[in-house]
C-alpha cells in the first residue's frame, strides 16, 4: 500500500459540472483537514469553495500531491490537462489518480516524472 503524501491539491480540470468531481467534493468534506485548496484549468466553472493555489504556491505552503478531483471522459486526459499536471510535477507534487487509466499511460507525464524537484517517491506505508 503507498502512503499518498499530504496534504493534497484538488485538481478540477476544465469541469463544468459538480458531478463531474465527485472526488474532489469528497475529499474536501470527509478529511479536509488533509486538502489545502483547490486548482483548475480557466475554462473551469466548478469549485468546491477552497482557497485557490497554483501548484507552485501550494508546494510553498508544503502540499505533498496533486488529486485529481474530477472524472474526464472516457478515461483520457486532454493535452491541456497534461499541461496543469506537469506544471504539478515541476512544482514537486506527486500526482493521484483514481481514474480507470493510469497515469503510466500518458508518457508526457512518465517524462516528466523525473523532474520533481522533491525526489521523495510515493511511499510503501509503514
Amino acid at each position: 500500500m503507498l502512503e499518498l503524501r499530504k496534504p493534497y491539491l484538488l485538481y478540477l480540470g476544465d469541469a463544468t459540472l459538480k458531478s463531474d468531481c465527485k472526488t474532489a467534493f469528497g475529499l474536501r468534506d470527509w478529511c479536509r483537514s488533509d486538502v489545502l485548496g483547490e486548482w483548475s484549468h480557466p475554462a473551469a466553472t466548478v469549485s468546491v469553495d477552497i482557497p485557490r493555489l497554483s501548484p507552485a504556491a501550494a508546494a510553498a505552503l508544503g502540499a505533498g500531491s496533486l488529486v485529481v478531483g474530477v472524472a474526464s471522459t472516457g478515461g483520457l486526459l486532454p493535452d491541456h490537462w497534461q499541461d496543469d499536471l506537469e506544471s504539478a510535477i515541476d512544482a514537486g507534487l506527486d500526482l493521484v489518480s483514481g481514474m480507470h487509466t493510469r497515469l503510466t499511460a500518458f508518457p508526457r507525464l512518465v517524462s516528466a516524472a523525473p523532474r520533481r524537484r522533491s525526489g521523495q517517491p510515493a511511499r510503501p506505508a509503514s
